[in-house]
């Protein structure tokens, strides 16, 4: 699918590398922004060695200080990489590789996040088995440090059941149902947050059954959530919050949505004294949040 004149204001240049083979059935984007050299050929490494080949990838690129297309051109299973004008954030980006992909079904895949070999088979096969239009998949941390543990949502146990999209860089859609809602809230800049909840709930919103987006297990990549206190605070934090704020505006029954979807009671693998460390984590950042917000709010009403 070619995009006319749509993006052409945000798109710098398309580069096709490599012809997609026959038949493709789904369709890998990754938005990357000042990737990590070695995490990136890691990703692409574990592209070309996924157990179905009936895929194509679109790189598209938000910023980079090195010659990424090199790289590119080394492995067959990315076909097409488009240079942003700057960085436009996730959401844009997700949007204009759906509107280019060829395959039915649609694989979000973050930049630093390293898929498993049967990756795009299982995509595949949960989109066929269950008929559902999206999913989320498993997510398990690369390290095993304290900052992993602040992120009890990436794995939801090994059974599927419906559940919200809460890790859009392990998440896949029936292609039709993500652009019949327009894609992706572009309003949501940046890199992200919140963006996969509010897609559900428009997806519900729009007629889709609940049951038919779901958590399904067998879809699993590794990635850390992040590398340390200062990220979580900024990115997950603050960040975050903002979007929420903005969600809010938008949806104001979007929260109580969510809050129906019950995840799995999975009993904590986290010893005690760890948990007392990552409760710490979340206080001090609330707090900060809480301080923050009340000198953003005391800014807006001078």
């Amino acid at each position: 699918m070619e995009l006319g004149d749509k993006y052409s204001e945000e798109i710098e240049k398309i580069y096709d590398l490599h012809e997609p083979g026959p038949r493709i059935k789904a369709t890998l984007v990754t938005v990357i922004y000042e990737p990590e050299k070695d995490d990136l050929r890691e990703l692409l490494n574990s592209l070309d060695d996924q157990t179905v080949k009936r895929f194509e990838t679109i790189i598209i690129d938000n910023g980079t200080d090195w010659p990424v297309k090199e790289m590119l051109q080394r492995h067959k299973s990315v076909t097409r990489y488009v240079v942003m004008k700057k960085n436009y954030g996730l959401t844009i980006g997700r949007n204009i590789g759906a509107n280019m992909a060829q395959g039915d079904i649609l694989i979000f895949l973050d930049d630093d996040g390293i898929p498993r070999k049967d990756f795009v088979e299982e995509n595949l096969k949960a989109h066929r088995k269950y008929d559902i239009v999206a999913l989320r998949g498993k997510i398990i941390p690369k390290g095993d440090d304290i900052f992993s543990r602040l992120a009890p949502h990436y794995d939801l146990g090994d059974e599927p059941h419906p559940y919200l999209i809460d890790t859009e860089g392990n998440s896949s859609f029936k292609k039709e149902y993500l652009l019949d809602i327009g894609g992706f809230n572009e309003e949501l800049a940046g890199s992200g947050g919140h963006e996969g909840t509010e897609v559900t709930y428009r997806l519900v919103k729009n007629g889709v059954e609940k049951d038919r987006i779901i958590y399904y297990p067998k879809v699993i990549i590794y990635h850390d959530y992040i590398s340390g206190f200062r990220e979580y605070l900024t990115r997950k934090t603050l960040r975050q919050s903002e979007q929420k704020d903005l969600l809010i505006e938008q949806y104001p029954q979007l929260y109580e949505f969510a809050e129906d979807y019950e995840p799995p009671n999975i009993r904590s693998q986290t010893e005690p004294s760890e948990r007392v460390k990552v409760l710490l984590i979340k206080l001090i950042s609330h707090l900060i949040l809480f301080l923050w917000s009340n000198l953003r709010k005391g800014k807006e009403e001078k």
